[in-house]
């Protein structure tokens, strides 16, 4: 499915997968194949990333979840760590929990 799929580990040990495609229409089938259709998903992007991927993005999402948010926060370095802070609290706050997904 995927035309490229990158196996990220932490300590030597499979953590998530990455995949490389063209566009977003392999998205869902990803998603099933990572068994994680039916799950709250979060979609995390920041403001310059937003107005040209976020709506194909949650569209696609639609046919696998029916729990879709998205959290944007403003580009730049110097908003980063505090923003994730913010997404975090967010999620949290929502009753998120680990058996829920993160897209980011």
């Amino acid at each position: 499915m995927a035309e490229q799929k990158l196996l990220v580990k932490r300590e030597g040990d499979f953590h998530y997968p990455i995949y490389f495609e063209k566009d977003f229409s392999g998205l869902a089938q990803a998603v099933r194949e990572e068994g994680l259709s039916g799950h709250k998903i979060c979609v995390v992007t920041d403001s310059h990333v937003e107005p040209l991927y976020l709506k194909s993005v949650m569209d696609s999402l639609q046919e696998v979840s029916s729990q879709i948010f998205s959290f944007v926060f403003e580009a730049g370095e110097k908003n980063i760590w505090t923003q994730c802070r913010n997404c975090t609290v967010l999620l949290l706050n929502m009753k998120w929990t680990a058996r829920d997904s993160w897209l980011l």
